[in-house]
């Protein structure tokens, strides 16, 4: 087998290229955009650079008498390793060397991707959700475009782990995440709807005495829901302020916020948590966060073994593909959405069925 990369202006160059090196039977593995070296290459237009691969000719035979070196020198090793698969047919490869079942599909696919990775969502997350349900496609759909984009929807929903009916089906629950996310703000809208729309017996305990005023923020929820509040300084104030609620249905339990990047706060609030060896831990997270400090976030905070996600602030991002990488990645359920600032009314169910749409580009209010 032979490998070649070659870069040329344009596709029909490069492919003209190949034809002309491995001839007619090589197959594309990989097209991608890239830039000549040195500092002209990022003035200068863009080139394509072409991944080929062809069957090893054989090689001729030796005349007779003649001696070794008279016979054809080996062909010389690739300049890169061989690709361990071929690139998905998004990666652009010229329709004629598609496999025909995919040829009609091609344009339709592009675009599909396309509009994934407009939202968010990664490149080669995107690509392997199109291919999957293009592989699903009927023979007589693989040129609709509805039937290809309903497929896709199907296929993201199959990334939703799930999750029970009622995400807060136990009794303790520690709120986690980064400064900023919205922990103390989501607390009291799950108060407010546990203890007034699902006659729970709610109780709230706050840990966050770092952050000015977090303390009496919950307080003044409390206050209006008329719910017992605690207040644990130490790791050692959590079993008895849990032991003084025992009569409560569900205990949310408030905590500071910790970036990421401070090992040694996280570690504090691990050995918080292990105070409470029945709480579970929900991770909330803000929609608006970028998916590569997702990827961190997730990363750190995944020391606290998190049983859930929360995603909020739906309403002050224009694309949740973010969301979408993440939650592929964590393989972990989400039980909330909050899309704004009003307690209770901005909370919702997280349904895969509404991420889905969210993930699409549809309306971030239910």
């Amino acid at each position: 087998m032979r490998i070649r990369r070659y870069v040329a202006t344009s596709l029909p160059e490069a492919v003209a290229q190949v034809r002309k090196d491995l001839g007619p039977e090589a197959m594309i593995l990989e097209v991608r955009r890239v830039r000549a070296p040195g500092l002209r290459g990022w003035f200068g237009r863009r080139r394509v650079e072409v991944t080929a691969v062809a069957a090893e000719r054989p090689s001729p035979a030796p005349v007779a008498g003649g001696s070794l070196s008279a016979a054809a020198p080996p062909a010389a090793a690739p300049a890169h390793p061989p690709a361990q698969r071929a690139a998905p047919i998004t990666a652009a490869p010229p329709e004629e060397l598609l496999p025909e079942r995919w040829r009609r599909a091609s344009s339709l696919a592009r675009e599909q991707v396309e509009r994934l990775v407009e939202q968010g969502v990664r490149l080669a997350l995107a690509r392997t959700l199109v291919e999957r349900a293009l592989a699903e496609l009927p023979e007589g759909e693989l040129g609709d475009g509805q039937a290809l984009s309903a497929g896709v929807r199907r296929e993201i929903l199959r990334l939703f782990p799930a999750r029970p009916a009622d995400p807060l089906a136990g009794r303790i629950f520690a709120f986690v995440g980064p400064t900023g996310v919205g922990k103390t703000t989501t607390i009291a809208k799950l108060a407010a709807v546990y203890s007034l729309q699902k006659a729970k017996r709610v109780a709230l305990v706050t840990a966050d005495t770092y952050r000015i005023a977090a303390v009496e923020q919950l307080k003044r929820y409390a206050e209006i829901l008329r719910l017992p509040l605690e207040v644990v300084f130490t790791p050692e104030d959590l079993p008895a302020a849990l032991a003084r609620q025992k009569e409560a249905d569900l205990i949310l339990v408030d905590t500071a916020g910790r970036s990421p990047a401070q090992g040694m706060h996280l570690a504090e609030l691990r050995s918080f948590l292990a105070r409470c060896p029945e709480v579970q831990t929900v991770l909330v997270l803000s929609a608006t966060t970028k998916s590569a400090d997702l990827d961190q976030v997730f990363e750190r905070f995944s020391a606290l073994a998190p049983d859930q996600l929360v995603f909020t602030k739906l309403d002050e991002t224009t694309s949740a593909g973010s969301l979408l990488n993440l939650v592929e990645r964590a393989r972990m359920p989400v039980g909330y959405l909050t899309n704004g600032q009003n307690v209770p009314d901005d909370l919702e169910l997280a349904r895969p069925e509404r991420l889905a749409e969210l993930i699409l580009g549809g309306n971030s209010r239910a």
